[in-house]
C-alpha cells in the first residue's frame, strides 16, 4: 500500500502543472530600497536617487530553454518593470528581458510576465523595479514563477 502511495504521489507532481518558486520560497532583496512584510503582502519604498529601485529575487535551479511566466500583483504610484537578468555558472552575463512598463494604481492588478531562459541560464535575477528615477511606494504580493 505505501509503495501504491509512493508511486501515485510521483505521477501525480510528475504531470501536473509545475510551479518552480511560490513567495514562500522566495528571499526578496531591497534595490535602493526599503522593503517591509506586512502579512504576505510586500511594501517597497524607493529612494528615488535612480531608476529601477525596488526589489530583486533569485531564481535557481531552472530548466533552461524551458517557457516560465513571472506571476504577481501590485498596487501604488508610478511606473514599475519586471526585469529578469540570467548569468551562466561562471557568473557570465547572459542576457535580460524587461516586460513592458506598469502604470501602478490603487487595486491590486495581476502581472503575468512569460519568458524564455537561455540553454546556458544557471541563475536569473527577478526584479521588481522602477521605470525612472522616483520616490514612490509600491506593493506586491503572491508572487509565482511558473513553468508552462
Amino acid at each position: 500500500m505505501k509503495t501504491l502511495f509512493t508511486v501515485f504521489l510521483l505521477i501525480v507532481l510528475t504531470f501536473s502543472p509545475s510551479r518552480l518558486f511560490a513567495e514562500s520560497d522566495i528571499n526578496f532583496f531591497e534595490v535602493n530600497s526599503a522593503i517591509e512584510n506586512v502579512h504576505n503582502r510586500y511594501i517597497v519604498q524607493t529612494k528615488g536617487e535612480k531608476p529601477l529601485e525596488g526589489a530583486v529575487f533569485t531564481v535557481k535551479d531552472i530548466k533552461q530553454g524551458v517557457p516560465v511566466t513571472v506571476s504577481l500583483e501590485v498596487k501604488g504610484e508610478g511606473h514599475i518593470y519586471i526585469r529578469t537578468e540570467e548569468t551562466d555558472r561562471r557568473g557570465k552575463f547572459l542576457q535580460q528581458q524587461t516586460s513592458k512598463r506598469l502604470t501602478l494604481s490603487d487595486e491590486w492588478q495581476r502581472i503575468r510576465f512569460p519568458v524564455t531562459f537561455s540553454m546556458d541560464a544557471q541563475l536569473i535575477d527577478v526584479l521588481i523595479v522602477t521605470s525612472y528615477k522616483q520616490k514612490t511606494e509600491f506593493q506586491f504580493k503572491n508572487v509565482k514563477v511558473l513553468s508552462q
